[in-house]
């Protein structure tokens, strides 16, 4: 009997735990907006950010970026954190609240 009690008391702490790290863990990121937005990928309709890391290309993103005053024709570098996704939840667009603004400026 103490054997399945602890068995049962460890497993309902390591659920406990990994709950907890999955709600709580975000990504911070730092990202390069563009000074125009482009069609969204899966609704033509709509206009989505284009965003690059800086270094790669620009990709089309159906994403919330929450505290973010976007203005066509300016560029932008800002720092969003990000919850972590679960597998069963990564078709969802992201939703990205603003930490800070790094840089903007108008576009060329």
């Amino acid at each position: 009997m103490k054997k399945r009690c602890a068995w049962v008391v460890a497993a309902i702490g390591l659920t406990s735990c990994s709950q907890i790290l999955l709600d709580d863990a975000t990504v911070v990121r730092t990202i390069h907006v563009a000074s125009v937005k482009a069609a969204c990928p899966h609704d033509p309709t709509r206009e989505c950010y284009q965003i690059s890391d800086g270094a790669g290309a620009w990709q089309t993103v159906d994403a919330q970026i929450a505290g973010f005053n976007y203005a066509p024709g300016t560029e932008y570098v800002i720092e969003v954190s990000e919850p972590s996704v679960s597998p069963q939840t990564s078709t969802e667009p992201p939703r990205w609240e603003l930490m800070r603004v790094i840089d903007e400026k108008p576009s060329r």
